[in-house]
C-alpha cells in the first residue's frame, strides 16, 4: 500500500480501496503482474520470439 501511494495520482484512499480487493501479491511473479491485474500495463503478446505490442 505504501508504494502504491507514491505513484502519482494515486492516494492514501486509492490504495487502501485497493488493497482488500487485490489477490495477495506472492500471488504475482514481478510487479508488472500486478500492474497487468490493475489494467495499467499493455497486454504483451509474443509469437515465435518476437514482441508484438
Amino acid at each position: 500500500m505504501r508504494r502504491m501511494q507514491s505513484m502519482p495520482g494515486i492516494g492514501p484512499i486509492t490504495a487502501l480501496a485497493v488493497e482488500p480487493f487485490s489477490p495477495a501479491m506472492d500471488d504475482f511473479r514481478r510487479a508488472r503482474d500486478f500492474a497487468a491485474w490493475l489494467g495499467l500495463a499493455i497486454r504483451q503478446n509474443s509469437t515465435g520470439g518476437k514482441q508484438k505490442y
